[in-house]
């Protein structure tokens, strides 16, 4: 995450773009699809997924309109991280179906295993990793496109309120007394601030 803290003021280097270029010089590629998987508004969001094969990095996003049908066409599979083998399982079957999955589909997948064919005839652990940046906006600089388009928003009395907002108005709404549902004839509110319990004001 960029932008949030105790800091007063944020670094030059601590960018979206600069976090984004450590990133991709940690994982060792050349570049990494961050505009494919789009979450919420594009200045606030990037993020990446990748497969691993041991300690190599492989880009499973750089193709754009097959990811963009992949997920029109498998979005009544389960994606369930806790069961892999069953979720494997269900993508396969479903691929199967559909010639252009193994055709298309079948040819990116052997060109990203081609890139890591040391590693998997060396039985190395296969696995994935995804990197998320969020870029949290100043209190004295929130943008209303933005804030209309959250991705990343808390859950208030008033409804959901974007994160940004809800940390520009923070004492608002963390200090804001809460009624609670006393069984006496009296409603009252907890403060929140001194702990006590104030009388309803008609």
């Amino acid at each position: 995450m960029t932008g949030r803290g105790e800091w007063r003021e944020r670094a030059p280097d601590v960018s979206p773009r600069a976090i984004a270029e450590q990133i991709r010089r940690g994982v060792g590629l050349p570049r990494l699809a961050w505009d494919t998987a789009l979450v919420g508004h594009p200045s606030c969001n990037q993020g990446t997924m990748l497969a691993t094969v041991g300690e190599q990095a492989v880009d499973v996003l750089t193709d754009h309109g097959l990811y963009e049908r992949f997920l029109d066409e498998f979005r009544h599979v389960q994606f369930d991280r806790r069961d892999v083998q069953r979720t494997a399982g269900q993508v396969v079957r479903t691929a199967f179906r559909n010639p252009y999955w193994l055709m298309r589909g079948g040819l990116f997948l052997l060109r990203k295993l081609w890139t890591v064919r040391r590693q998997v005839l060396r039985g190395d652990r296969i696995g994935k990793i995804t990197f998320f940046i969020h870029n949290f906006m100043d209190s004295s600089a929130l943008d209303p496109e933005r804030i209309r388009n959250c991705s990343f928003m808390v859950m208030t009395d008033d409804g959901p309120v974007s994160m940004c907002e809800h940390n520009a108005r923070r004492d608002e709404f963390i200090l804001k007394p809460i009624a609670l549902p006393l069984r006496t004839a009296s409603p009252a509110l907890w403060d929140p601030l001194s702990g006590k319990l104030l009388p309803v004001v008609n």
